[in-house]
C-alpha cells in the first residue's frame, strides 16, 4: 500500500501532456521530461529489488508513454517531410562533385532534429528500438515520395521561378528546345535525379551515423534496405528524362530523313554530312552539357548511350519507307551513318553497335536492290574522306565526346 501511494505521488508530479517544439512548430505530445522521468522512476525502483509484479503497472505506463512520445515525434516529422517538395526553390549547389538542390540537406537536418528529441528516451536495448528504426526508414521513404512528386506530379509553369532556375553548366541557359516548357522540366528532372543519387549514397549513411550517436549505440544501424526502392525511383526519373530527350531527338532525325530536301533517288555526289545529322548530334551535345556536371558518371553514360541507340533505331525504321535510292543517295546515307558512329564512339558499346550493324546490313540490301556501276572501293574512300574532313571542321562542336573515356 505504501509503495502504491509513493508511485501515485510520483506520477502526480509528472506532467504527462504538453507540447514539443519541432522544426520551428509546436506539436502536441507527451513531453520528453515526463517520458524520461517515468523511465527513471521505474529503473530506481528496480534497483531497490522490488518484485517485478509490483512494478507491472509502472512498467506498462513507461512503455505507453515512450510509445506515445515516439509516435508523436515521427508523426510530426512525417508531416513536415511531406511538405518538403513545396519548398523546392531549384537553386543549385555543388556537393561531392555533383550539383543538387538543398532539399536532401533539409531532410537531413530535420531527421537529426528527430534523433535529438529521441536522445535519452530510447536506449540501444529498449523494447521500442525496432519501431524507432522502422519509423526512420519510413521517414526516408516519405522523402522519396517527395522526389517522386517533383519528378512526375508537379505541374510546371515555365514562367514560375524561371529566373531562379540556376543554369546547370554555369553559363547563360542554352535555348535548344523548341518548347521552353519542356526545357525547364528537363532541367528540374536532372536536379531531381541528382538529389535522389546524393540522398541514398550520402544522406542515408549520414543518418545512420547520426542515429547511432544520438541514441548512444555501440554499432551503427543500417537503413540500407530502403536504398533499393530509392534506386528504382532514380531509374524511373532517368527514364522520364530519357523519354523527353528521345522524343525531340527522334523528331530531328526523322524529319531530316524525310523532309530535309535530300534527293535520295538522284542528286549530286555527297560532299558532306547531312545538316540534320549535325543538328541531331548537336542536340546530344547540349544534353551532355546539361547532365555531365550534375549526374553521376554511370547515369550520364547510360543516357548518352540510349540517345545514340535511338538515332540509329530511327534510321532502321525510317529508311525502308523511302521508295528508291540512287548510288549517290546510298553514299550519302553511308556518310551520315559512319559519321554518327565515329562521333559517338565512346557510347557505341552494346545496343548502339548492334543497331549500327543492322543499319549497314540495310544499306547492303539497298545496294543490291539499287545496283551501281561505281567501284565499291572508290565509294568507301570517298565516304572516309568526307567523314574525316567533317570531323576536322566540327572538332570544337563534337570534341567533348572524344574526351570521354
Amino acid at each position: 500500500i505504501i509503495l502504491h501511494r509513493c508511485l501515485l505521488f510520483l506520477l502526480q508530479g509528472i506532467q504527462m501532456h504538453g507540447t514539443i517544439r519541432f522544426n520551428g512548430m509546436e506539436h502536441e505530445s507527451a513531453t520528453k521530461e515526463s517520458t524520461v522521468d517515468v523511465a527513471k522512476c521505474l529503473n530506481v525502483l528496480r534497483s531497490l529489488q522490488i518484485p517485478e509484479n509490483y512494478l507491472k503497472v509502472l512498467s506498462e505506463l513507461s512503455y505507453d508513454v515512450s510509445l506515445y512520445y515516439i509516435e508523436s515525434i515521427f508523426k510530426s516529422a512525417k508531416n513536415e517531410i511531406k511538405q518538403l517538395h513545396t519548398k523546392e526553390a531549384w537553386i543549385v549547389e555543388k556537393k561531392s562533385n555533383i550539383r543538387i538542390t538543398d532539399l536532401p540537406n533539409r531532410f537531413n537536418i530535420l531527421m537529426v532534429n528527430v534523433f535529438e528529441h529521441l536522445s535519452g528516451v530510447i536506449t540501444e536495448d529498449h523494447s521500442l528500438m525496432n519501431k524507432v528504426q522502422e519509423d526512420t526508414k519510413e521517414s526516408i521513404l516519405v522523402f522519396g515520395d517527395c522526389l517522386h512528386h517533383l519528378g512526375f506530379v508537379t505541374s510546371l509553369d515555365c514562367s514560375d521561378n524561371s529566373s531562379s532556375l540556376s543554369d546547370l553548366i554555369g553559363e547563360k541557359k542554352l535555348e535548344y528546345r523548341e518548347e521552353e516548357f519542356l526545357a525547364v522540366e528537363d532541367q528540374r528532372l536532372v536536379l531531381t535525379i541528382a538529389n535522389c543519387f546524393y540522398f541514398y549514397e550520402l544522406i542515408v549513411p549520414e543518418l545512420e551515423v547520426s542515429f547511432s550517436k544520438s541514441i548512444g549505440m555501440s554499432k551503427i544501424p543500417s537503413f540500407g534496405s530502403v536504398n533499393e526502392i530509392l534506386r528504382d525511383l532514380e531509374l524511373m526519373l532517368v527514364d522520364r528524362y530519357l523519354r523527353n530527350k528521345t522524343i525531340t531527338l527522334n523528331l530531328f532525325t526523322r524529319k531530316g530523313i524525310f523532309l530535309s530536301g535530300i534527293n535520295w533517288q538522284g542528286g549530286l555526289i555527297p560532299f558532306g554530312v547531312s545538316r540534320y545529322v549535325l543538328d541531331s548530334l548537336l542536340y546530344i551535345v547540349f544534353v551532355h552539357q546539361e547532365i555531365i556536371h550534375t549526374l553521376e558518371r554511370q547515369i550520364t553514360k547510360r543516357i548518352l548511350t540510349s540517345l545514340t541507340a535511338s538515332m540509329f533505331q530511327v534510321f532502321i525504321e525510317s529508311v525502308p519507307k523511302l521508295s528508291r535510292f540512287s548510288k549517290n543517295g546510298l553514299s550519302q546515307l553511308e556518310v551520315d551513318i559512319h559519321f554518327m558512329r565515329v562521333v559517338m564512339k565512346p557510347y557505341m558499346s552494346g545496343l548502339p553497335e548492334q543497331l549500327v550493324q543492322l543499319c549497314m546490313d540495310m544499306v547492303k540490301t539497298l545496294e543490291i536492290m539499287n545496283p551501281s556501276k561505281a567501284s565499291k572501293k572508290d565509294i568507301v574512300f570517298h565516304i572516309e574522306n568526307i567523314v574525316e574532313a567533317t570531323l576536322q571542321k566540327t572538332k570544337v562542336m563534337f570534341g567533348t565526346f572524344q574526351k570521354e573515356k
